[in-house]
């Protein structure tokens, strides 16, 4: 009776205690780079949030970028691992030259925000010059990390006009 009651705990109890796969990110690739455009954005919820962007469409592949109120540029990487098409939260870190907001005085020198895509999938990261203080000559490097381990990074520098 003992052996009966420990299979038939493991035929009806087992399944409550299997976990579904983590997600498992290996490593990305950078697919292509330099300057975008796009078709549509939703604004971010609050500031500092990423803007996600739909239907970026590559212009140019450049590292070297005109200093240029609208110009988006960036880079678009697959991202490997396990298992394909499960999504994941990954870290965006960005470093520039200084930047200072005039109508409030903050200075910064980073841009960091947290964005979801799926493992298998491409996705897109970079950043539009909306304002003419925004666009600091000098480079700015873009990182994709997950977990804290960095999986994409790519320079680019900003050429004055």
């Amino acid at each position: 009776m003992g052996r009966l009651a420990g299979v038939l705990f493991l035929f009806f109890l087992a399944p409550a205690f299997v976990t579904a796969e983590a997600a498992n990110v290996t490593g990305a690739k950078i697919v292509d780079f330099g300057l975008y455009s796009y078709d549509a954005v939703s604004p971010a919820s609050r500031a500092h949030d990423a803007t996600k962007v739909k239907g970026e469409r590559l212009i140019k592949t450049t590292s070297k970028i005109e200093a240029k109120t609208g110009l988006t540029f960036g880079f678009r990487f697959m991202l490997y691992g396990s298992p394909s098409g499960e999504e994941v939260t990954l870290q965006f870190k960005g470093a520039t030259p200084v930047l200072k907001n005039p109508d409030t005085g903050r200075e910064t020198d980073r841009e960091e925000w947290e964005f979801v895509t799926a493992i298998e999938g491409i996705a897109f990261v970079g950043y539009t010059f909306d304002h003419s203080w925004e666009i600091s000559p000098g480079r700015w490097t873009f990182q994709v990390l997950s977990e804290g381990r960095p999986i994409a990074t790519k320079t680019f520098t900003i050429m004055k006009r």
